[in-house]
């Protein structure tokens, strides 16, 4: 009887542990380096070249955005066509339905100039070890999305 106890714990407690491993949080220093955005043009219709639109993350909470679509901009730039440069601070957490999310403050960016400073929020989406930044345009279930995905190097 005692030996059918112990396999039972023992099963429950491998259950437990295979359970938490796979729902392991993601640690900033992870996120760490280059983004680029993915795809050949941005889904949200932007006029920003692809091969351009960077986003660097620092391990002292800096980043740095290089020619972001416009679509990321607030309301009071919608004829701006040219990316979007400026630096700030960023920062992982979790959003209110428990989604891991990483928000974006610029302090700096001569485009952004007169409403800074000016957050962004974007997704963390993660598929096995893939991950990439998803920034929405719109409602996540209905309209289309930004991704930024690591760069290898």
């Amino acid at each position: 009887m005692m030996n059918i106890a112990r396999m039972g714990l023992f099963i429950c407690s491998l259950c437990f542990l295979l359970v938490s491993c796979g729902n392991r949080p993601t640690e900033e220093k992870q996120l760490l380096g280059s983004w680029s955005m993915q795809g050949r043009e941005s889904a949200c219709k932007a006029n920003t070249s692809v091969s351009l639109a960077k986003l660097i993350l620092e391990k002292n909470g800096l980043f740095k955005a290089v020619n972001l679509p416009a679509e990321i901009l607030p309301p009071v730039h919608p004829a701006l066509e040219a990316g979007v440069d400026g630096t700030g601070n960023w920062k992982l957490s979790k959003s209110t339905n428990g989604l891991e999310v990483v928000d974006f403050v610029f302090e700096k960016s001569v485009q952004l100039k007169g409403s800074l400073p000016y957050a962004i929020r974007m997704f963390l989406l993660v598929e096995g070890e893939s991950k990439s930044l998803a920034f929405y345009c719109g409602d996540p279930d209905t309209d289309p999305r930004i991704d930024f995905v690591k760069d290898s190097r």
